[in-house]
């Protein structure tokens, strides 16, 4: 998140941010942790990540990411909502 922040080349010279069409706002960039499963402190770990980097984002867990996928092809979920569910908790849909 601090990379695509910064955009800093001597940071990181990879430049992956390059690929960001720049039409994209900057504050329409979001985080979002991927696993089979969360447990633990994880909550924390999330407002962490979000006071010291000032980005919203979330925790998706595969299950739920391919159900969420699922109701984006049926036309049950308007992919433009999708900002709304980076509220820095887990996402169940």
């Amino acid at each position: 998140m601090e990379d695509n922040q910064q955009r800093d080349e001597t940071r990181n010279s990879v430049t992956w941010w390059d690929n960001f069409d720049d039409s994209i706002p900057d504050d329409s960039f979001y985080f979002l942790w991927v696993s089979s499963k969360f447990n633990g402190n994880f909550q924390e770990q999330l407002t962490s990540t979000h006071n010291r980097t000032g980005i919203n984002g979330g925790a998706i867990n595969v299950e739920q990411l391919l159900i969420g996928a699922a109701k984006v092809s049926k036309g049950q979920l308007d992919i433009s909502t999708l900002p709304s569910y980076m509220d820095n908790k887990e996402i169940i849909w």
